[in-house]
């Protein structure tokens, strides 16, 4: 019998063979597919990696990508850190403050989230001038954001007022805002170009200016704040004048020194924008940044809630989340290094190696964010001492040092599987697993403890809601993961990359 025809339609006509699920203890024979099988040529075609090769690919990627994620939160924790030597009250504020401002990047910042993925799947398909177009795409949804935040951040004080009595901490939230309006401009401007660079493979340049301007932002901060006697508002300055830097050194060495944008860009043109690129965009996008805006919002609200703790408990939560932001943003640039090449791999329909890639991220991450737990556990006590100098408050943190150790590693299973899911564009489960998690377990938990329970150390039962959510999160994550049908989602990747 003559064997049929290859056929290029999308989507592909359905196959009589039973659908592979790829789980299957990440068995690279379960891409395999008979000669009869009608679906594009380009999934049946293409043989993995060793694992050593693709190890060495993800390292390469993983480290600076990881680096430059952490050093983003370090600067804020800088802030943090130098302010709660001022006074519980000034570190409260500005906790507050960036809650305030996490609202508005929660869907400010997701344009440059989808980069990631949308560049590596282009490259990945053979089309890596289109990566430009998805850069200019998400730089011309971000400016209303920008504009918002500015008028937002301005007002910090006033909407701190409307929650809270303390007329210092509103004081401090006052002069945040009017000093450090421009903070998150910065930041969106800044994270869509280094996202962008991300998607593209361009790495290394991001990782250098970031550790360059995390010591930077650290000697800024004593520098105003003590050198020049500002005080306070010395933290806002230093951290606007870190993200400007960030930005002007790192545009400055990749598109006008380096040039290494010019493989995959594109000039800006009108026709860039074709309503087709726009639909495939938002259908992305919209996802993205509803899950964003609706885990930045719980993960705010949490810290507003926060607010209503006694001084001591509160300053040891803010302690806590700064702590484990900080494991989650190291934890979350290894995942996204992952993200980048499972869109590569899923963009080229080179499925068994998408399988290499996701057996590897398993295998490497799992035993780092077990040592993470463990070195926060030892060193509990001098962590604490850090951003403090109270030693209620360095001791109310030292006892909260296991649950975070507990929660991170929960966590980072399900920063892991969400990021693979990225990679493949399935932002719908992700943005479900997460709005569910937060909004059904996390926040309804929080209100119980702090309006209706009459516990006491309620910090320490907040954060076992956390530890309870990340690990139902996780457990559905890797379940849809297992369950994905990865012919399907990479046909959907080639088609979204015009090959």
């Amino acid at each position: 019998m003559q064997e049929a025809p290859l056929c290029l339609t999308y989507p592909p006509p359905p196959s009589k063979n039973r659908k592979t699920l790829w789980f299957a203890s990440l068995n690279i024979k379960a891409a395999h597919h008979s000669a009869n099988d009608l679906r594009q040529p380009f999934l049946r075609t293409k043989t993995p990696p060793s694992w050593k090769e693709e190890l060495l690919l993800l390292l390469e990627i993983c480290i600076p990508v990881a680096v430059a994620t952490v050093s983003r939160i370090i600067i804020y924790s800088t802030d943090v850190a130098f302010v709660g030597h001022i006074g519980k009250e000034a570190m409260n504020a500005v906790s507050l403050s960036y809650a305030i401002e996490g609202l508005l990047s929660g869907v400010a910042k997701a344009p440059a989230l989808i980069l990631n993925q949308l560049c590596s799947q282009a490259i990945g398909a053979g089309n890596p001038k289109l990566a430009s177009i998805w850069f200019q795409i998400a730089q011309v949804v971000t400016f209303p954001f920008c504009i918002i935040s500015v008028f937002v951040m301005v007002h910090c004080g006033w909407i701190l007022s409307c929650m809270y009595n303390d007329p210092l901490l509103i004081d401090y939230g006052t002069q945040f805002g009017h000093v450090g309006f421009m903070i998150l401009v910065f930041s969106i401007q800044y994270g869509l170009i280094r996202q962008f660079l991300q998607g593209i493979f361009i790495v290394k340049p991001a990782m250098y200016v970031s550790i360059l301007f995390t010591v930077f932002n650290f000697g800024a901060n004593y520098f105003f704040i003590y050198t020049l006697d500002l005080g306070f508002i010395g933290a806002p300055i230093a951290t606007s004048a870190s993200f400007l830097g960030q930005i002007f050194c790192l545009v400055l060495y990749v598109f006008f020194i380096r040039k290494l944008h010019i493989p995959f860009w594109t000039p800006w043109s009108k026709t860039n924008f074709t309503s087709e690129r726009m639909h495939s965009f938002w259908s992305i996008l919209k996802p993205k940044m509803m899950e964003n805006f609706m885990r930045v919002a719980g993960d705010r609200l949490f810290s507003l809630l926060g607010g209503k703790l006694s001084a001591t408990e509160f300053a040891s939560l803010v302690i806590a989340n700064q702590v484990y932001w900080m494991y989650w943003s190291f934890y979350w640039g290894l995942g996204l290094a992952c993200q980048i090449r499972v869109g590569k791999h899923l963009g080229n329909g080179n499925i068994p190696a998408l399988l290499v890639c996701v057996s590897i991220a398993i295998s490497v991450l799992t035993p780092i964010a077990v040592l993470i737990c463990i070195a926060n556990y030892v060193f509990r006590y001098y962590i604490a001492s850090v951003f403090v100098n109270e030693e209620d408050t360095i001791e109310a943190t030292a006892k909260l040092g296991l649950i975070i150790s507990l929660h991170f590693f929960f966590d980072a299973q399900r920063i892991l599987s969400n990021d693979i899911l990225s990679g493949m564009s399935r932002n719908n489960v992700v943005m479900w697993i997460n709005t569910l998690e937060i909004w059904i377990v996390r926040i309804p938990f929080m209100i119980y403890a702090l309006y209706f329970s009459s516990w006491e150390h309620k910090a320490k039962w907040i954060l076992w809601s956390q530890v309870a959510s990340s690990m139902l999160a996780a457990a559905a994550s890797w379940t849809f993961l297992v369950l994905t049908d990865m012919e399907k989602v990479a046909l959907e990747a080639r088609k979204r990359a015009e090959k």
